[in-house]
């Protein structure tokens, strides 16, 4: 193989590195639909400061065994959630897509929680949100969960109902067609005779493409450049 076509194979072989692509079959969850399926969902979370529980499942599933499996993903069975006065900060994060700021909502953060009607928010499940910005994480906003009027497994014997809080980044300061891939959670026990919210799942319902990390421009870059070079050579 001649220096020109290895120098091509390279460049092209590190563009397709660094490039992400999702396609897959849009995902319904409490009456909102999320165009990239999976993808659109966290892919990833950690415990920040304080304490989490991993108490709440489907009676079909044990509890979660960590932050990350609990809400990682658009399963509903397990979920995350305090009680006894304890609090925690946890952050989500978005690694095969992220949340773009376009007009109207564009997170939604689920939860679950007992039978209320349509529409009707639940104090007893308060929690913060806040989202990470190129300055940093904007202080927190807080939110009672909405009634979807949907169950979280079809079984309203195994299963909590869903609930929603709906997330416009404009009002966190995130400028029209931005994007964030880093979401935080203040979950506590909020002292109405509940436990804290039951956080299951976080799906940008405006999914960009992924943030790229540093390194992945710099090969973006490399590739482009040797592209550019052979160009030039021929």
């Amino acid at each position: 193989m001649g220096g020109h076509m290895r120098i091509v194979c390279i460049g092209f072989a590190i563009i397709l590195a660094g490039a992400t692509v999702a396609s897959a079959a849009p995902i319904t969850i409490g009456g909102f639909t999320f165009s990239a399926g999976d993808a659109a969902f966290a892919d990833d979370a950690f415990l920040v400061s304080g304490t989490i529980r991993f108490t709440c499942a489907t009676a079909a599933a044990g509890p979660a065994s960590s932050v990350a499996e609990a809400l990682a993903g658009h399963d509903l069975e397990r979920c995350i959630n305090n009680n006894t006065g304890d609090s925690g900060i946890v952050e989500a994060v978005f690694l095969d897509n992220s949340i773009e700021n376009a007009p109207g909502v564009d997170l939604v953060i689920f939860e679950l929680s007992g039978e209320l009607p349509v529409g009707t928010p639940d104090p007893r499940e308060n929690f913060g949100v806040s989202i990470g910005l190129p300055a940093g994480f904007t202080p927190f906003t807080y939110f009672d969960p909405i009634a979807t009027g949907t169950n979280s497994c079809g079984d309203p014997t195994l299963c909590l109902d869903t609930f929603a809080v709906q997330i416009d980044l404009s009002n966190f300061g995130v400028a029209p067609g931005a994007v964030v891939d880093r979401v935080r959670l203040h979950i506590f026990d909020v002292g109405l005779g509940t436990k804290s919210g039951d956080i299951a799942a976080l799906g940008a319902l405006n999914s960009g493409a992924a943030v790229p990390e540093p390194s992945t421009g710099l090969l973006l870059l490399g590739g482009l450049i040797g592209l550019h070079l052979v160009r030039r050579s021929v």
